[in-house]
């Protein structure tokens, strides 16, 4: 097994790329865990993946679906020539790279790794795979181009904890927008609502500097429907607000089928958009409830200053009925799963470099093989922040019945990074079942990206760079020389998959003064291994609580939201406006007055001023400019 381990990473001898992290922000696991490297000459990508169908091609390359060689997980490639990228391009890809290499949240696309060819003229960025599309093919698709306001209010809500998320970490995302949010799946496989991701971060900024520091940003981008008026004085420098006010123009367009703001050109919207009068009263917007009608109002306020937060919107009584439609009917969150609970307790007791394999297996699975624990991470996550505090936690736990002792014990092995909160990622590491992570596919690919010099060890340098600045030296040798049973001073393959043989395989003992590793049991039986864990449970899913999760629901969010909003048919003010739909792809935007068009989107313009949605030109998208990073890879079958 050792060797196939080392084959494993000198098929492709990679070496380890400058991964261009953004400034400010704490690197820890998940962070580093988005490798950039580059291949060697005679290595190929294509030792690790297998060649998929092309979903699109553009200007400065393609895209196309892949499966990687080991786990058969599906992903989307994005393979970019960058010798046919101007020096904004490129500065854009660079800054898309950076900020998604930080985001961890349910609801954000993720970036798997990147590579770059030995004549640096080629960048392949690896995207988890969305299938269902774009938001705005969907919207399209409805009835009078519009969602059922307790579907919409579902979907806002997802929006937006993904946009509290991003400016929770300080960055700005600037371009939001219904080609922007891609469904993870389509409806019809998903039998409820599928999970939408934010794409495109190419014009997103970090706004809050190392140390706290507020950067205000002044550069006059997004695309004419959904952009601020702030944004487009030039006169003033705006803030994060500018993508509340986007997120009023997406409720807004979702509930009535129509934008706020319009007109017959891009400058016409723009002019539009700068007097910022919009109606809540046009027969588009009868029989949909205050809630509704108000969350768009705090949205579009006109001065930046009296928007709300996205963490405060989230606290709106629109958005509470949908949170609430997760409860239980006594109004308190339902408990976790007895599998995920007991997968927490076991993983607590793991050797570190253990806890940190498996983060690496969390990373790199799809979003289908985690839909249940998705789920399950909503229990924990009550402030719908993105992260799980120590006391959501233990409030989470107390409720069943687990001591807030124990609680500790167990947040502190999650918490791997030693943020004081758990991430998305670390908490799928812990919830993962062990039918998973023994699986020997994962393993080797675990095995791979910790090895991240492709040396076919995993030394204490690699270790180093992938656990992060919260690890001493001292801290990362200790790890390593509690599963280097060789005494080699680094870890193959058959030690590293010895730590997955047994829940409780080995043990280190001071024998003389020197260290002896003490293998016990690696052959245990199932039933051994069940025993000494204590607390397994056999499931049929990935996550091991697919097939039984089902039997507590007692109804989707849709149902209940639809149930909690109070209906009513009282008008809003008296603003000025008239009918109109958001037109087909929006432009992004740069410069004084100025409408720059994006590679990738192209519109026909309906000669009604937009009183119907526009058909996209889809023919010669440009599938992969840096704006468009998974949109395109996302697009699922033409």
């Amino acid at each position: 097994m050792g060797n196939r381990g080392g084959k494993a990473a000198a098929a492709t001898e990679v070496k380890h790329m400058s991964s261009g992290a953004i400034d400010g922000g704490h690197s820890g696991i998940r962070t580093n865990l988005v490798q950039g490297r580059k291949l060697n000459p005679g290595h190929s990508l294509w030792d690790i993946y297998e060649k998929g169908r092309i979903l699109g091609h553009g200007m400065t390359g393609h895209v196309q679906l892949i499966t990687h060689r080991e786990t058969k997980e599906v992903f989307a490639l994005k393979a970019m020539d960058m010798e046919l990228m101007n020096p904004e391009l490129l500065d854009d890809l660079r800054n898309e790279i950076g900020l998604l290499r930080v985001l961890d949240h349910p609801n954000v696309i993720k970036l798997v790794e990147y590579y770059e060819d030995s004549s640096a003229s080629q960048m392949y960025l690896i995207l988890e795979y969305c299938s269902g599309g774009e938001l705005f093919d969907q919207l399209k698709a409805q009835p009078h181009d519009k969602f059922p306001e307790a579907t919409a209010a579902v979907l806002v809500h997802q929006m937006l904890s993904a946009v509290a998320y991003c400016h929770k970490m300080g960055i700005a995302h600037r371009d939001l927008k219904l080609e922007n949010f891609l469904f993870e799946k389509p409806w019809a496989a998903s039998g409820s609502i599928p999970s939408l991701k934010l794409i495109d971060f190419g014009l997103s900024k970090k706004y809050v500097q190392e140390g706290g520091a507020i950067r205000r940003m002044k550069s006059m981008v997004g695309t004419p429907y959904y952009i601020s008026p702030e944004t487009l004085d030039r006169s003033q420098k705006y803030d994060e607000k500018c993508d509340i006010w986007s997120i009023g123009v997406l409720a807004y367009m979702l509930c009535s089928g129509r934008a706020p703001f319009k007109g017959r050109s891009d400058d016409e919207i723009v002019a539009s958009v700068r007097r910022g009068k919009y109606t809540l009263s046009s027969r588009y917007w009868d029989g949909l409830s205050e809630l509704a009608k108000n969350f768009v109002r705090q949205c579009l306020q006109y001065y930046p200053s009296r928007r709300p937060s996205a963490a405060t919107l989230l606290t709106d009584p629109w958005m509470l009925a949908v949170r609430k439609a997760g409860f239980g009917p006594d109004g308190i969150p339902r408990p976790l799963h007895a599998d995920v609970l007991a997968n927490l307790r076991d993983f607590s007791q793991f050797n570190p470099i253990k806890r940190a394999a498996l983060e690496v297996i969390a990373f790199s699975m799809t979003a289908d093989s985690i839909a249940a624990l998705r789920g399950e991470f909503a229990k924990l996550d009550t402030g719908d922040s993105g992260t799980v505090t120590h006391a959501e936690f233990t409030e989470a736990l107390k409720r069943q019945g687990v001591s807030a002792e124990e609680a500790d014990h167990i947040f502190s092995g999650m918490d791997q990074d030693q943020t004081a909160e758990v991430s998305y990622t670390e908490y799928l590491a812990a919830a993962l079942s062990s039918k998973v992570y023994r699986d020997e596919a994962r393993l080797r690919e675990a095995f791979r990206r910790l090895d991240v010099d492709g040396s076919g060890t995993i030394t204490a340098e690699n270790l180093a760079s992938i656990m992060g600045e919260s690890y001493s030296n001292e801290r990362i040798k200790a790890m390593i020389a509690e599963v280097d049973w060789k005494g080699e001073g680094s870890i193959d393959f058959e030690e590293f998959m010895a730590l997955f043989k047994d829940e409780s395989s080995s043990l280190v003992r001071e024998v003389g003064g020197a260290k002896t590793l003490v293998q016990a049991g690696l052959q245990a039986t199932a039933a051994d291994a069940g025993a000494v864990a204590g607390h397994r449970h056999s499931a049929a899913s990935a996550g091991g609580v697919d097939s039984t999760i089902s039997s507590h629901s007692t109804g989707g969010p849709v149902t209940r939201v639809a149930d909690m909003v109070a209906k009513s048919n009282t008008t809003g003010g008296t603003l000025e406006g008239g009918p109109g739909t958001p037109s087909a792809r929006g432009s992004a935007i740069s410069g004084l007055g100025a409408v720059a068009e994006a590679a990738e989107d192209e519109e026909h313009t309906s000669s009604d001023g937009g009183a119907a949605l526009a058909m996209r030109v889809k023919e010669g998208a440009d599938a992969t400019g840096p704006a468009a990073a998974a949109a395109a890879a996302a697009a699922g079958p033409a």
